[in-house]
């Protein structure tokens, strides 16, 4: 745990005291140029609750701890097999982003070699837990803050494994904790959206 930089986020009382994390912004999704409306709460690793607001509708994805359920137009499904284990993994980079669930045990973290990334000297761990895929975390030497984590994971349907990786910026402190306000999402090395 002592390479983690938790006190680059907040002090480690403040860590603790944090029950949920919630973002309100916008996303948009650069193969259709629409802006929508999202509003991501999550409480470490055991419920997250994703709301999209589109212009005609909104879509809802909720997951505690091994279930899940998607709404659209009204209508629920529940997430199982591939389905759920995808919407965990795929949410996984953004839950860890704030590095609270990293206080918890069941991670097993090893320090990798140092990179650049987008111009910025980096140093780079690796994140393991049953059940998830191995996450990438890079952290900028000098701040201390974590600026891309990435992943290799299949898609709902996709017949091989995409590359995902997620890029955070524009800290801000708020309630005494330093979060990133902008996300990018890129997969196989294409940008497919941007959270602000």
């Amino acid at each position: 745990r002592l390479i983690i930089p938790f006190d680059a986020v907040a002090t480690r009382e403040r860590l603790e005291e944090i029950k949920v994390v919630q973002l309100k912004g916008t996303v948009r999704f650069f193969s259709a140029n629409n802006v929508n409306d999202v509003v991501i709460t999550w409480e470490s690793l055991k419920r997250l609750k994703y709301v999209e607001q589109t212009p005609r509708t909104a879509f809802i994805s909720l997951l505690i701890r091994d279930h899940g359920w998607d709404q659209r137009d009204n209508r629920v499904v529940a997430l199982s097999g591939n389905d759920l284990t995808f919407s965990q993994n795929f949410n996984y980079a953004m839950i860890l982003s704030n590095l609270i669930p990293l206080m918890e045990d069941g991670f097993e973290i090893g320090k990798r070699e140092d990179t650049t990334v987008k111009s910025t000297p980096c140093y780079r761990i690796t994140v393991k837990r049953t059940g998830r895929p191995p996450i990438n975390l890079f952290f900028d030497k000098e701040s201390n803050q974590l600026v891309k984590a990435d992943f290799e994971g299949r898609f709902v349907g996709g017949a091989t494994n995409t590359f995902v990786e997620f890029y955070f910026s524009d800290y801000r402190v708020i309630d005494g904790v330093k979060h990133w306000r902008r996300q990018e999402q890129w997969r196989d090395g294409k940008q497919y959206d941007e959270l602000s």
